[in-house]
């Protein structure tokens, strides 16, 4: 898998522009901002005005479904180039060790930084 991986990362840097991944990811998916990735699930896509789901076990499944609706508009470049390339530019954030463990704690550095000039 690794040997593969390496031809189609150079594969995707050369015939893959990232602006051009996000104004396509825009156009076709209306993606803005990235997706975060919670864990194996089913995730929901809005596909052309039609709401699709999909069953996803990993990160890299998650960017070759949104790589398959591109495809088209990259030639003959391959959903597996242009899975790593979705997944290299951050399309596609990885959450999953956040969601198993949320931290809800508050920053209070402002607070900390009034209370000491207040003090002098």
């Amino acid at each position: 898998q690794v040997f593969m991986r390496k031809p189609c990362l150079f594969a995707a840097h050369a015939g893959v522009p990232s602006n051009l991944l996000a104004f396509f990811l825009r156009k076709r998916l209306g993606v803005t901002r990235p997706i975060r990735y919670l864990g194996p699930a089913t995730y929901q896509l809005m596909v052309q005005n039609k709401l699709q789901y999909y069953r996803v076990s990993d990160r890299l499944e998650l960017c070759r479904v949104l790589a398959s609706h591109v495809k088209r508009y990259f030639g003959g470049m391959s959903v597996e180039a242009i899975s790593y390339r979705i997944d290299e530019c951050g399309i596609v954030k990885d959450c999953s060790n956040d969601a198993q463990s949320p931290s809800f704690r508050l920053n209070r550095v402002g607070s900390q930084t009034r209370r000491q000039a207040m003090v002098k």
